[in-house]
């Protein structure tokens, strides 16, 4: 997922579209969105900070089974180190205890 991040921080489209199946649309909908940001550094929150720290009561990490062994993972995004109402959502496959 911060791989993912560092692409949109760069704008880096190549990366975003070859790596990450983002389609043309997608990567003008995500610039669009985050034109109001300004400068970007967008990072995923430190895991150290989900013990203490929310978001308007809403947990800084989500893990939830959809289906046998197939998880999805929501995290909340930080600019600068502050955190930002955007959410990153990502697909994690498990096998034999393997992610």
């Amino acid at each position: 997922m911060n791989a993912f991040l560092v692409a949109v921080n760069q704008k880096d489209r190549e990366s975003l579209l070859s790596k990450f199946e983002v389609t043309s649309i997608m990567f003008d909908e995500i610039l669009a969105s985050l034109k109001y940001m300004g400068h970007l550094d967008l990072s995923l929150t430190a895991y150290e900070k989900k013990l203490y720290y929310s978001i308007i009561n809403r947990p800084i990490f989500e893990i939830d089974e959809i289906e046998h062994g197939t998880f999805i993972v929501e995290c909340i995004i930080q600019n600068f180190r502050k955190a930002t109402e955007l959410v990153l959502q990502g697909y994690v496959d498990c096998e034999d205890q393997n992610l």
